[in-house]
């Protein structure tokens, strides 16, 4: 895979598909915990990324590296693990490697954030000029710079850095560190997808008797869409697989049937099954085709803005 994760500690590396299916990939996800898995699909020439998150996969894509692409934000294409089962049922290698738990984090955040600037593939030679941009620019957001060996993000604020993390051999403690003591590195730089942008209730707000966002009624728009271009059952089970996701809710075609999610999570888990079953046109076609239909449902809008 080209583009260049962190690999500190290796849990399988090039294990042939022969002895994987998805029980192993998901039991072996939970005595992880945090960290990642990389299929190698001998078939196809194609690379599959899956982020597990407190012994659970929470993020599946195709990692695409064409034209020249290596940093994560650019070359994930999200799809279904039913994708995956194809990979490991063909001649292939699965690795993995566990991560600390912040840094699983911040590789989600890189994955579903929206990615600024284009695709940088900054070296660490460049830092001083990308830091510096970052500020007069006025930037909210992050930037993850990653190396087989190093890792570290910096986060922004109207322009200032207000934290900075690294994980590495080098002594680095702040970003400016960076350009002289740590190797060369990748960067993403993206801005997150916050709650802030979502206007939905929360679920203390909610009234047993009312349905304050009409979930049900954003998934069949979706599903309508999707399944024109993809067909039902690749959106039904990409949407199946991101609300297990969604804690302490039961659904049922969409609709919550126990608990009160927040919105972010539930709109959340619709934007990734569009993402992963969309594969002919790009997701964002699907959304602006069921804009009208979605705009006026109980929460409608708010989807839309979090997409």
């Amino acid at each position: 895979m080209s583009v260049k994760l962190p690999r500190w500690e290796p849990v399988h590396v090039d294990l042939s598909t022969d002895h994987v299916d998805r029980d192993f990939i998901e039991d072996a996800a939970k005595k992880m915990g945090s960290g990642y898995f990389v299929v190698e699909d001998g078939d196809k020439d194609g690379t599959y990324l899956l982020v597990s998150h407190r012994g659970m996969v929470c993020e599946v894509g195709e990692v695409d590296t064409e034209d020249g692409r290596r940093n994560l934000g650019q070359a994930f294409d999200r799809v279904t693990l039913v994708g995956v089962d194809r990979a490991l049922e063909g001649e292939g290698a699965v690795s993995a490697y566990a991560l600390p738990q912040q840094v699983c984090i911040d590789l989600c955040g890189v994955i579903n954030g929206r990615p600024r600037y284009g695709d940088l593939n900054t070296d660490i030679l460049e830092l001083d000029d990308l830091l510096g941009r970052l500020k007069q620019d006025g930037f909210d957001g992050s930037v993850m710079f990653t190396s087989h060996d190093e890792y570290a993000l910096v986060e922004y604020e109207d322009g200032d850095r207000v934290a900075f993390r690294y994980e590495g051999d080098a002594d680095v403690d702040n970003a400016e560190e960076l350009i002289e003591k740590a190797g060369r590195m990748e960067a993403n730089v993206f801005e997150p997808r916050g709650d802030e942008e979502i206007d939905a209730p929360t679920p203390q707000e909610r009234d047993d008797d009312v349905e304050m966002v009409d979930y049900g009624g954003i998934a069949e728009a979706l599903e309508g869409a999707a399944g024109e271009i993809s067909g039902r059952d690749m959106f039904e089970e990409a949407l199946e697989e991101q609300l297990r996701l969604v804690d302490d809710v039961k659904f049922n075609d969409g609709r919550v049937v126990t608990g009160a999610p927040e919105p972010a999570d539930v709109f959340d888990a619709y934007r990734k099954a569009v993402e992963a079953s969309a594969e002919l046109v790009p997701a964002s076609k699907i959304f602006e085709e069921v804009r009208d239909s979605i705009e006026g449902l109980e929460g409608g809008e708010g989807f839309l803005r979090s997409v």
